[in-house]
């Protein structure tokens, strides 16, 4: 997939959380401010379910606002739950977008 170059900028040098994942819920990219902050590297997640970076209660709710998220929808904002590196469950806020990228 190519992306435009200020959009790869700000994915990696950003303090933002970010990842990205293909329909059917594999990981497609995971940046280092994510990583870091569960501990993680971007091999051991590329290609895996995305739903393994959150918590399994927040499963259902994380299902239920992608299934509403279209081109036309615009960015929302939820929070979901995930443990960081140490295995300590937090609160984090997402926004969610629709992207075709």
């Amino acid at each position: 997939m190519i992306e435009p170059p200020w959009l790869n900028a700000l994915m990696e040098t950003g303090p933002m959380l970010v990842c990205r994942f293909i329909p059917s819920g594999g990981l497609t990219h995971i940046n280092s401010a994510l990583c870091d902050f569960i501990g993680r590297n971007q091999e051991m997640l590329l290609g895996k379910p995305f739903h393994q970076l959150f918590m399994p209660e927040d499963t259902g709710r994380i299902n239920a606002v992608l299934s509403d998220l279209t081109p036309e929808s615009g960015p929302v904002r939820h929070e979901f739950a995930m443990k960081d590196g140490t295995g300590t469950p937090r609160r984090v806020r997402w926004t969610l977008l629709y992207s075709d990228l």
